[in-house]
């Protein structure tokens, strides 16, 4: 390490510790597994819930010591700082160091897009860990925790690929950072086909789109539970998730009575959304009465829901549609 990298790194420790242990996540997640002083330390740290330290207690695994370093990292630069100090009169503080300081170089020529993510996701899905890819954009700073999380909750690997997917698509700027994870996860095969197969057209998607559903009934008030939805849809990604991996569009933010702003991921995902036939958007508002408590049978019963639905996409005039229960 040399003496710029060796002050970036002392700098970073000192002023901003969060940063430091977010970008050393992946070192302190193994090193919880062999070293016994970070154990102890982190043992005994009030920041940890009673359920993490059990699990330490009767054996540490991969999982339980990621969700040690998030606790930290929720608690803020208090517990990180004390986390940093800790760590800065230890042995391990050198080799912490040395991973801080690594510089990722770009040696694929080619600038990586979105849409060319999205047109080769089946190989990704074979080829990609998601895990690991989750915890190299963790720190990267590209992931938050909470996104992070949203990977580790997914079931399945393919869950796991399309929930970490998704989370990339909302950031968009920093998928250049998604190629040099996958570079360092070792996927140089998808690399090689992702640039042999660049777009002829680079930067054509994604398009924004604003959808605005009205939901109407002489006999429930549907204004209360309508903005619940778009809380819920604000606040929980998973949610957001669910959406998108059903429309091919990612759901930027939604707003009252119940407006989702969209960006579609491919031209077909737009034309899907906006074709004549309807049963997207059927399914899709099925889907968010379902998100109300809106039973099948209650609203067959009343036979008084009726539901409008209006499509802005900035490249053509809006459609509106009424559909009825």
């Amino acid at each position: 390490m040399d003496k710029g990298q060796g002050d970036y790194v002392e700098k970073l420790e000192k002023e901003r510790p969060v940063e430091a242990v977010q970008k050393g996540f992946s070192f302190l997640r193994e090193r919880m597994l062999t070293d016994q002083s970070l154990l102890g330390y982190l043992s005994e740290c009030s920041a940890l819930p009673d359920e993490i330290k059990q699990g330490m207690r009767e054996g540490q695994d991969f999982v339980s010591s990621g969700r040690a370093i998030k606790a930290i990292l929720r608690h803020g630069p208090e517990e990180c700082r004390k986390l940093i100090d800790f760590i800065r009169g230890s042995q391990l503080h050198a080799d912490f160091k040395e991973h801080l300081s690594t510089v990722d170089v770009d040696s694929e020529k080619f600038n990586l897009s979105i849409e060319t993510v999205y047109d080769h996701r089946t190989t990704l899905y074979q080829e990609m860990e998601p895990s690991l890819m989750a915890d190299i954009l963790l720190e990267k700073l590209v992931l938050n925790i909470d996104e992070h999380d949203t990977v580790e909750r997914a079931v399945t690997r393919k869950e796991k690929c399309e929930a970490l997917l998704l989370l990339v698509q909302t950031h968009k700027d920093n998928i250049q950072k998604f190629k040099l994870a996958l570079k360092k996860c070792g996927c140089s095969s998808v690399l090689d086909e992702m640039k042999e197969k660049m777009p002829e057209i680079p930067g054509m998607f994604p398009s924004a789109m604003v959808l605005s559903i009205e939901i109407f009934s002489s006999k429930i008030d549907l204004k209360e539970k309508q903005q619940e939805i778009v809380k819920f849809l604000n606040s929980d990604s998973t949610l957001r998730s669910r959406i998108s991996r059903f429309l091919h569009m990612r759901v930027d933010k939604a707003e009252s009575p119940l407006v989702l702003h969209l960006t579609s991921l491919t031209e077909k995902a737009s034309q899907r959304l906006l074709s004549d036939n309807d049963h997207v958007i059927q399914k899709l508002i099925k889907m968010l009465l379902d998100m109300m408590n809106i039973t099948i049978s209650l609203y067959e019963e009343s036979k008084s829901l009726e539901i409008h639905v209006t499509i802005t996409e900035s490249t053509s005039d809006s459609n509106k549609q009424g559909l009825h229960f």
